[in-house]
């Protein structure tokens, strides 16, 4: 008789590995400090890409440095180490971003194995990452009328679970707009829209209602003799899934929100991963911005963010390649 096995299998943990994907405003061919018009190619816009990180790696005193919004904080990059990628006969660019953030004031480093030592940050001091990770994608299109071409680029963000999602975008726009000369698109109001009207059904909309203003109820009269601010905030969040794409226009288009409230952000998710994000600020009048996304995102076990063999090219190439076909299948009109 033999004994019953009692062995317990321990899954390894895995992690979410995003991969959201941008897509830069459009250039004229001519206008891109570059190329005669149909002699522009995948090929010589990734030539021009790596002559741009060349020349800002040659200047270090001509880095890229941006504050974080109503933070002392700064955000830099250091450097971008570059390789050339394809995806089957896809040519893309592979950056390698060094970045950093500064004027930290507060916080320390404490190692390990000395937790009685500290280093005290300075303000000048540097928390550095080289694993910041971005894949570009250069397309182009031809108006065969108007002899004419433009250059644009897809950005894949290589978001691995120790980074900060907004972080990593936040530098990706910066190479994008101050490096690369290309900056990530904001789309109008309409565009987004008539794109929204395209769908049959959106899969998900998420809408956050939120308003700061003075409330004085429940304040003690001891206090009220003294000089004194009084805030409060108040935040509604709704969910909503399988939504007709008649009912997401009417969200799209509600006003009555600033009735209540003095900013709303609202995001329409799609069945093959598209994102329309759009957000709502009210005070004299409505200030409005959009952004049009696509967000994948695929298991990453533990042990390989633990050994980092998610950034060697070759795991990198495995990981993006099945994103990188569902995005081409999802966008085949540009």
């Amino acid at each position: 008789m033999s004994k019953k096995d009692n062995t317990t299998i321990i899954e390894e943990k895995t992690y979410p590995l995003k991969v959201p994907v941008y897509v830069s405003k459009r250039i004229e061919a001519d206008d891109a400090n570059s190329f005669d018009s149909f002699a522009v190619s995948q090929e010589n816009m990734i030539d021009l890409a790596k002559k741009h990180i060349d020349d800002y790696n040659s200047n270090p005193k001509a880095h890229v440095v941006s504050d974080y919004k109503s933070k002392t904080t700064t955000i830099g990059i250091d450097s971008i180490a570059y390789e050339d990628i394809a995806f089957n006969k896809d040519k893309c660019l592979l950056l390698r971003v060094r970045a950093y953030k500064s004027n930290l004031i507060d916080g320390f480093y404490q190692q390990q194995d000395d937790e009685g030592h500290e280093i005290r940050f300075k303000q000048k001091d540097k928390l550095c990452s080289d694993t910041y990770i971005f894949i570009l994608y250069p397309l182009i299109v031809k108006d065969l009328v108007n002899d004419a071409s433009e250059i644009y680029w897809h950005i894949f963000i290589y978001e691995d679970p120790s980074k900060v999602g907004a972080e990593i975008v936040k530098i990706a726009k910066l190479i994008m707009s101050q490096i690369i000369k290309a900056p990530i698109r904001n789309i109008k109001s309409d565009k987004m829209l008539a794109d929204i009207r395209k769908y049959d059904l959106i899969s998900k909309v998420e809408i956050s209602l939120s308003t700061i203003g003075e409330d004085e109820e429940g304040i003690p009269e001891y206090i009220k003799n003294y000089t004194y601010k009084c805030s409060s905030k108040r935040e509604q969040k709704i969910s909503l899934e399988n939504m007709s794409v008649d009912d997401a226009v009417l969200v799209f288009n509600d006003k009555d929100f600033t009735k209540w409230y003095n900013r709303r952000s609202v995001k329409f998710s799609t069945y093959n991963k598209r994102l329309f994000s759009m957000v709502q600020e009210f005070k004299d009048k409505i200030t409005e911005s959009f952004e049009d996304s696509f967000n994948y995102s695929i298991e990453i076990k533990e042990s390989a963010i633990k050994d980092k063999s998610i950034f060697e090219t070759e795991n990198i190439k495995k990981n993006v390649e099945g994103i990188f076909a569902s995005y081409l299948a999802a966008t085949t009109n540009g």
